[in-house]
């Protein structure tokens, strides 16, 4: 008997709503290799499918006029019906890099071996798909599901495979506006388990070394791993930058409680900016400002939203300001992908400076935040497919974002880092 007979949408639900139900129903059935079995089966295969009644749907679709356009994102969904199956569990989250695979080899078979019309029209629509954001995506998430594990940074490796690394680029690097809610609640739990994976190994490193500083750790006590890719040197000092006191009046939280502690001084927007502009040059080094940066970054906030100078200081127009200031200190877009600002900055004062530069605007306005990662998306889609080696200097950027972030807004108090 016909199990999927029983599970059989209604007449009037369409071919890919149809396509979506069988999928669910036997993604939840079947083991991940089953699934993966059937899944070739049907879009790749043609022959001999188990519910033939669901490959004559499928090649209807794939038939009409509208397949052409519509296929990439209908072929999406399918597969990300596999993958929010499979990517909770540690067992099957490699199976998502499996069916990637699948994907990527059937891009690059000759699709006239299709034994009939519609898997022949199916091989081509996958093999365009191959060639969409969508499956780059998907590559990417596969990626991120099945990490080879910490090594050192291979040299020859392209920067794309640091993804994993790097949580706060995953809703921008592996979601897209068009993709169905539980797709982004998916990303949204990988992004919140790597998230709490990294605080609890920086934590531990940082403790252990606090513990055992200057005496080799017990045999019954190995080392811990330096979680990042600087050097155990560089990660020290960079975290004790971004929670320790930098000026006199301390820390770059405090510094920004008491910029805003001053909101009463902020009458006008044209105000606001004046006290702006001094609390982000307060921590940039004078040799560098004087020379050109401060200069760059009066002028730059003096043409900001002339309009609105007589206007008193709302929090929409913090949200504005602090977004275009982003966009001038890293880069503004994928159209505009300049960021000569941003290299003069880490060439003249360093990265561990430059983000906290970056950090003193975020801890100020937190709406910030998510467009300061979507700066840093932009630049890692860049310059993805440079060697590690060549973009080592973006790599310790994301690094220093990394523990800037964890520092500041995560659940763990990392003040006692002060005391090394």
């Amino acid at each position: 008997m016909n199990t999927w007979a029983y599970q059989r949408t209604s007449a009037s639900a369409t071919s890919e709503q149809q396509i979506y139900d069988h999928l669910l129903y036997w993604v939840r059935t079947e083991s991940p290799d089953a699934m993966l079995k059937r899944f070739h089966t049907l879009f790749v295969g043609g022959l001999r499918y188990p519910e033939p009644e669901i490959r004559d749907v499928l090649d209807e679709y794939v038939s009409s006029l509208s397949a052409k356009q519509n296929f990439p994102h209908f072929f999406n969904r399918c597969c990300h019906i596999l993958v929010n199956r499979w990517q909770s569990e540690p067992l099957t989250q490699g199976k998502v890099a499996e069916l990637v695979q699948m994907i990527g080899r059937t891009g690059v078979m000759p699709s006239n071996l299709g034994r009939s019309r519609g898997t022949t029209r199916t091989r081509l629509l996958i093999q365009e798909f191959a060639r969409t954001p969508y499956y780059e995506r998907l590559y990417r998430l596969g990626e991120v599901l099945n990490p080879i594990g910490h090594t050192a940074t291979p040299e020859t490796q392209p920067l794309s495979s640091l993804l994993q690394r790097y949580p706060y680029l995953y809703k921008h690097c592996l979601a897209s506006q068009e993709d169905a809610p539980e797709q982004l609640e998916m990303i949204r739990q990988t992004q919140a388990k790597a998230e709490e994976k990294f605080n609890q190994d920086l934590v531990q490193f940082l403790t252990q070394r606090l513990c055992f500083q200057g005496h080799a750790p017990s045999e019954d006590r190995p080392p811990v791993r330096n979680p990042t890719l600087l050097s155990d040197q560089d990660l020290l000092a960079s975290i004790k930058h971004y929670v320790g006191d930098i000026s006199l009046q301390g820390s770059y939280k405090d510094m920004a409680q008491h910029f805003l502690s001053q909101q009463h001084r902020f009458q006008t927007y044209e105000v606001f900016k004046q006290y702006f502009y001094q609390y982000l040059v307060d921590t940039i080094d004078p040799k560098f400002g004087k020379c050109r940066f401060n200069r760059q970054l009066k002028d730059f906030l003096n043409n900001l939203y002339p309009e609105s100078h007589g206007q008193k200081m709302s929090e929409a127009l913090l949200a504005r300001t602090c977004t275009q200031v982003m966009n001038f200190l890293v880069i503004e877009s994928c159209q505009k992908p300049k960021h000569i600002i941003f290299i003069d900055l880490l060439n003249n004062i360093g990265s561990t400076a430059t983000i906290g530069l970056l950090l003193k605007v975020v801890l100020i306005c937190k709406k910030a935040r998510p467009y300061l990662e979507r700066r840093f998306a932009l630049l890692f889609n860049h310059y993805q497919a440079q060697s590690c080696a060549a973009a080592q200097w973006l790599v310790h950027c994301l690094e220093k974002v990394n523990l800037a972030l964890t520092a500041n807004f995560s659940r763990f108090n990392f003040s006692f880092i002060k005391v090394f």
